[in-house]
């Protein structure tokens, strides 16, 4: 080995020890962090429990470079523990034997083990980044550590960076009956709008969009939910073209402008189900540095040709009408176009395959971050599961509710769709058979 080599394998080796150092000086409690072993429910929710657990020893590996054993709270350890949600341990009974809200958070620690709890898998994930937190500032949570907190309205998912422009999309369901479904009710479930219109407004709160697209918003929802977004600053882009708009837009008052907006229902009549098959369209501009862009929302006709005939080629009509009305905006503007909605069309379909002649592209394939989940599952009177109607597929195929982008320059020189992901915990999935789905871009 010659000398040169030498003080090139001494540096390496020096670097890997101090940094390895570095990262186990990071201390919980004034014990090393690598002494602690992550501590799931065995009879919780996935969400709450195995999977919640470990995607924290991901995090804990990325931040810290100290790898944490994910165990079951069905063996006994005597390693100090970081107890993640409903465990059978008793530091985690002090907040789980008490009444408890969805949003709630609690942080309790003993003399040597720390228990992270919440009423749901966001909760719990508040209580870990705090916890987090005290460690990267070396100002560890102590000993006989008890704190409290509830995070309903909070905003708990940053954009992607370098991102200027969030839209959220959502097929509300329209369901306005005073009762709840049989399936619902013996889960202890409550569909009706007062409540749904509250958990899409915490949706909203934790994710902050920019814009918001819905479907399927009836007048009942409209009385619960327009001034719970209302007070978050969202105002609803309004066209008296309809008598009820049920694909209605909504934006940050203080971000953007209202420039234009249409609505109009989708043809042919009887291919629309009472009005609710139409769109709206809307011209935005950034009330700081002018740029603008379109969104549209949109929801085709629901059924298929097994259900009724000629349903696909009405829906493959319904996009050249919106192909038309896209037409007729770029004489005028010449700027980014968003189409959201719920296209009751799968990417593979006809009426989807005609939306991309037309030189739009859906969002989950232009981002770089993206979830190809279908987000579609049944909720309603004949039933209810969590489990999604058709499974994982490449390219999220499957899907049924879409972002799509259109007029994007030579080399994405206007606009850039920086990821596309739908929104998926338990207590969401009683809202709406759809999922909410959201990208985050950057307009130029």
């Amino acid at each position: 080995m010659t000398g040169k080599m030498f003080w090139r394998l001494l540096a390496v080796c020096l670097f890997a020890l101090f940094s390895t150092t570095t990262y186990a000086q990071k201390r919980l409690m004034g014990r090393p962090l690598s002494d602690y072993i992550l501590v799931y429910s065995c009879a919780a929710e996935n969400e709450e429990g195995v999977t919640l657990a470990k995607s924290f020893a991901k995090i804990v590996e990325k931040k810290f470079k100290v790898k944490m054993e994910v165990l079951s709270d069905s063996l006994s350890h005597r390693q100090p523990q970081i107890l993640i949600g409903a465990t059978d341990r008793g530091l985690s009974h002090r907040f789980y034997d008490q009444k408890y809200d969805l949003f709630d958070y609690a942080i309790h620690s003993d003399s040597k083990n720390i228990a992270l709890c919440g009423g749901g898998n966001w909760a719990i994930e508040k209580a870990f980044r705090i916890m987090v937190k005290s460690i990267e500032s070396s100002q560890s949570i102590d000993k006989g550590h008890s704190e409290t907190g509830n995070i309903q309205g909070e905003y708990l998912f940053p954009r992607a960076d370098s991102c200027n422009l969030r839209i959220l999309n959502q097929n509300v369901w329209c369901y306005d009956a005073d009762t709840i479904p049989r399936w619902l009710r013996l889960r202890r479930m409550d569909c009706r709008n007062a409540v749904r219109a509250q958990r899409y407004a915490d949706i909203v709160a934790a994710y902050k969009p920019d814009v918001i697209t819905l479907q399927e918003y009836s007048k009942k929802m409209n009385g619960q939910l327009e001034s719970l977004l209302a007070a978050q600053g969202y105002v609803k882009a309004y066209a008296d073209s309809l008598q009820q708009n049920y694909t209605p837009i909504f934006y940050l008052k203080e971000k953007f402008s209202l420039v234009r907006v249409e609505q109009k229902a989708l043809e042919p009549k009887q291919y629309n189900d009472k009005g609710m098959n139409s769109y709206t369209m809307t011209v935005l501009k950034y009330n700081k540095g002018g740029k603008q862009f379109a969104v549209f929302s949109t929801h085709l006709w629901s059924k298929f040709d097994r259900q009724a005939k000629g349903s696909n080629a009405a829906k493959v009509a319904q996009v050249q009408q919106l192909a038309g009305v896209v037409n007729r905006l770029k004489e005028s503007f010449d700027i980014p176009i968003f189409i959201a909605g719920d296209m009751s069309s799968t990417l593979s379909m006809l009426p989807m395959k005609e939306l991309m002649s037309k030189s739009f592209l859906p969002c989950v394939w232009k981002a770089s971050k993206r979830d190809f989940r279908n987000g579609y599952h049944q909720c309603g009177i004949e039933g209810y599961s969590r489990e999604q109607i058709r499974p994982e597929a490449q390219k999220g195929i499957n899907a049924q509710s879409h972002i799509f982008v259109g007029n994007v320059k030579e080399g994405d020189s206007n606009v850039v769709v920086r990821s596309f992901m739908r929104i998926t915990p338990y207590f969401a999935l009683p809202l709406s058979p759809h999922s909410p789905c959201y990208i985050d871009a950057w307009v130029k």
